[in-house]
């Protein structure tokens, strides 16, 4: 397994046939909410298997709270296998690497069944949850 800074274009169409899959398909969230003006300033992750299919993805942004972690998704047979672990570490690592962002607040919007694994990387749980695109989330920050 292997974590790739999206830097083609034939990556981020991967990431987002992932994104399609788990969000769209799988979590029947409306495609025009899944698909947002933040693709373009976003910096996006793919998880590639040893064969060098894309089974998972994940992007960072800057907004006016902080940095914001979002859009992680691992297609259902390669779930439980650390892939959202190796993405998240990935992701920390490269936001750490950006200049000015240290003193950033660092966040996201966790589906409220998995907000333990991002405890795991230390993040903690931010007010209480909430719909967003009609999914229950909990806002969490590190």
């Amino acid at each position: 397994m292997k974590i790739i800074k999206v830097k083609e274009k034939t990556h981020f169409d991967n990431a987002r046939d992932v994104r399609k899959q788990v969000f769209v398909d799988e979590l029947k969230i409306n495609q025009d909410d899944e698909f947002d003006d933040y693709d373009d300033e976003s910096h996006h992750f793919i998880a590639q298997n040893d064969e060098g299919e894309t089974v998972g993805a994940a992007r960072w942004r800057r907004t006016p709270q902080g940095i914001k972690l979002e859009r992680f998704a691992v297609i259902r047979e390669y779930r439980n296998l650390g892939i959202a672990s190796k993405l998240i570490s990935t992701i920390l690592d490269d936001i750490g690497s950006k200049p000015g962002n240290s003193s950033k607040r660092i966040y996201l919007h966790a589906h409220k069944e998995i907000t333990g694994l991002y405890k795991k990387f230390g993040f903690r749980e931010v007010g209480t949850p909430f719909q967003e695109a009609g999914v229950w989330v909990q806002e969490m920050e590190k």
